[in-house]
């Protein structure tokens, strides 16, 4: 199954800010875009067995690309304290849960679930004097994988 959404909305937003404090700089592609963002990867949930009241814990790994698709640098999503509160993981893929990630859970063995970030794709446009500035992404998210 594939999850695919796009958004132009604060929901885009919050993704590419969520992005850029993950260390993600991007590049430039066209005239207007100031800055496009554009990984793939993978989101892993354990059930249960890691905490005594049975809390997930969460794992991502996330690989930053190029405009030709090259490697520009990987991102193995800081998952600690995921008992005690809320994990950089865990509130990770509670944002992808916005963008399709939830309908992909049921894709479950051995005490895990995952599903695969095929690609995610956000721009920044900035403003001009007729429009604001406004960011974008598109979302690919698959448990096929």
């Amino acid at each position: 199954m594939t999850s695919y959404a796009e958004s132009d909305d604060a929901d885009a937003t919050q993704l590419m800010q969520t992005l850029k404090s993950f260390g993600m700089n991007g590049y430039s592609v066209a005239k207007g875009a100031i800055q496009t963002i554009q990984l793939k990867g993978s989101v892993t949930i354990t059930n249960g067995a890691a905490c005594d009241n049975g809390h997930r814990t969460y794992d991502v790994d996330l690989t930053e690309v190029d405009a030709n698709g090259k490697t520009i640098r990987t991102y193995d999503i800081d998952h600690s304290n995921g008992c005690q509160k809320p994990s950089a993981a865990e509130n990770f893929n509670d944002l992808l849960n916005r963008w399709g990630g939830s309908t992909l859970e049921g894709d479950c063995g051995l005490g895990h679930c995952w599903y695969t970030i095929r690609s995610i794709t956000c721009t920044h446009y900035g403003a001009t004097s007729y429009a604001k500035a406004i960011d974008s992404c598109s979302v690919e998210l698959s448990n096929d994988d």
